[in-house]
């Protein structure tokens, strides 16, 4: 398995599929090489075959916050030169996606059913008792249903030089202004994935990494995702953080690894499951994006035994 979702696998074999069929599906609507193609997503599954998929074709992620006002979203868009947006049918994205394909140089926007992507019996029960927190997907020519890009063909090979090539606009936090781009190559998030595998002492060994932290942030695309990949791991996805889903999960799927920020590691702590978790298969912990204050990576040690390494 490459992820796991709330009990429900997705094998490297099944993601691998629909990254190609993703990608020959993006060239057979005239995206290759050099276009932008947004992710507006939470940590689920399909971000996965869709981030590789875009990569395959030779197009450039441009990743969104899922947590973006309609305007917020609008302006990276048009800064970024995003032509399609790959999005939910989620109540709390799809309107706002719906709203700046209205109103942006957006030409496409493609839905994803999370209901799909749920285990079964979870798939239906949101059907049937969920219907507040999804929005139906519209019939119109440019909103596609991704199951509909989809291409049964091969994608056609893009030549690409690594160095020189984009493969991600990974927008900045804009706490000293307006966020801006980074331009990274395939060979940036190649490398950078390789080197965090490097410094891992036990790489190669069983690697069940928790996905809590959201793939849309530079930090969960390399701990996370792509170096996960490098590893042949799996990630335990969530697409949102939950203290008490966190430490069930952790769990049941005997995490190795649990990247974090020290907000989530103080919330773990104070919740009252956090006795009687079984944190014998987690071997270290990353915190980064904020100063880990010393108490809490004492406690943290203390009470899960595994490591908690500032990044």
């Amino acid at each position: 398995p490459l992820v796991d979702f709330y009990g429900r696998t997705f094998t490297y074999e099944q993601i691998w599929q629909a990254a190609q069929g993703f990608a020959a599906g993006l060239q057979k609507l005239g995206l290759g090489r050099g276009d932008r193609i947004g992710l507006y997503l939470p940590n689920v599954p399909l971000y996965v075959s869709a981030y590789y998929g875009a990569l395959l074709a030779g197009a450039v992620v441009v990743n969104f916050s899922p947590l973006y006002t309609a305007h917020e979203l609008q302006a990276q868009v048009a800064d970024s030169g995003a032509r399609l947006l790959v999005t939910i049918d989620s109540a709390a994205l799809l309107p706002t996606a719906l709203k700046v394909l209205e109103g942006s140089e957006l030409e496409r926007l493609v839905v994803g059913s999370l209901p799909a992507l749920l285990p079964a019996l979870k798939g239906l029960a949101l059907r049937l008792f969920g219907r507040k927190s999804l929005t139906p997907i519209p019939a119109r020519p440019e909103v596609l249903h991704w199951a509909q890009v989809l291409s049964s063909a091969a994608p056609e090979a893009v030549p690409l030089d690594p160095e020189v090539d984009l493969a991600l606009i990974q927008y900045t936090g804009g706490t000293t202004g307006t966020p801006k781009g980074a331009m990274l190559t395939h060979q940036n998030i190649s490398a950078n994935a390789r080197q965090v595998n490097a410094i891992d002492p036990r790489a190669g060994e069983r690697d069940v990494i928790m996905g809590v932290l959201p793939l849309f942030h530079v930090f969960a695309n390399v701990a996370v995702l792509n170096r996960t990949v490098v590893n042949g791991g799996c990630i335990a996805m969530l697409p949102r953080f939950d203290a008490g889903q966190a430490l069930k999960t952790l769990q049941r799927v005997r995490a190795t690894a649990f990247p974090g920020v020290p907000t989530m590691y103080q919330a773990l702590l104070d919740h009252p499951a956090m006795a009687r978790t079984d944190f014998s298969s987690l071997r270290v912990c990353i915190s980064g994006g904020a100063p880990l204050p010393g108490p809490v990576k004492d406690r943290f040690e203390a009470a899960s035994g595994a490591r908690l390494v500032e990044g």
